[in-house]
């Protein structure tokens, strides 16, 4: 049987929404108004676009919204300043500094001065080390929990589940997996180029390293039963050949 399931991350979306605004009018009758500053530096059109849409967001949700856009050339002590005052600003709960910034910035550096309570990218060395310990009280990345909200919405179990996760970056690949992995999901992460991954989707069914995200009853949500400790290790041994 075919159980193939379309998630629709729109009407879960619009359901988050609504859960952030019902969030924020209880804070706003006990006095407290939550605050998002955003930082932009330099002139790329999609990140100005971005912030613009976050800023939206904050003025819909009945957030205060802080909007902060450096010149390309700003230099990095004052990025470094602009962080550190949005630190000591009791207005601002939550801050993000917009990706990429200009060459010449250390942006490594950037992430480390902000306060770890504020970090709402969840960036931070200490945000990281919480979401590895599966400490509640850090910060996740936003794409990764976003994802982790439309399956429980949805009403995917991944309990036992296998999922591969495509890719490894901080930002999405590697807290995706580290949060399935709490939810006790087999988490595989698949780093090939995405020729190499094209080359293994034309193998045979049993040669194929992810075959069971393959199978008719595991749909787009990439999720099906975990199979036996040899599968797995045979499943490993042909990730390996790639």
């Amino acid at each position: 049987m075919n159980s193939t399931k379309i998630l629709d991350g729109k009407s879960v979306a619009a359901a988050v929404l609504e859960e952030c605004r019902a969030e924020a009018a209880e804070l706003l009758a006990k006095g407290i108004k939550p605050g998002l500053a955003v930082v932009v530096i330099g002139n790329d059109p999609a990140s100005h676009v971005y912030v613009g849409s976050k800023a939206r967001t904050c003025a819909e949700l009945g957030f205060h919204s802080v909007k902060i856009e450096l010149p390309e050339n700003s230099t990095q002590e004052e990025v470094l300043k602009v962080v550190r005052d949005l630190n000591s600003d009791p207005a601002v709960h939550g801050i993000l500094v917009q990706s990429p910034p200009p060459k010449h910035i250390d942006e490594e550096a950037v992430i480390r001065a902000i306060d770890p309570r504020k970090d709402v990218d969840g960036f931070h060395p200490e945000n990281v080390a919480k979401l590895v310990l599966e400490d509640p009280s850090g910060f996740v990345p936003c794409t990764p929990a976003g994802c982790m909200k439309l399956l429980e919405i949805s009403g995917i179990n991944t309990n036992g589940a296998e999922a591969v996760v495509i890719g490894r970056s901080m930002i999405v690949g590697k807290p995706m997996a580290l949060l399935l992995v709490a939810k006790n999901s087999n988490a595989t992460r698949d780093d090939r180029p995405l020729a190499v991954q094209g080359l293994a989707r034309n193998l045979p069914p049993r040669r194929h390293p992810h075959r069971r995200c393959r199978s008719p009853g595991n749909g787009q949500s990439r999720l099906g039963k975990a199979g036996s400790r040899r599968n797995r290790r045979r499943d490993q041994s042909h990730s390996r050949s790639f």
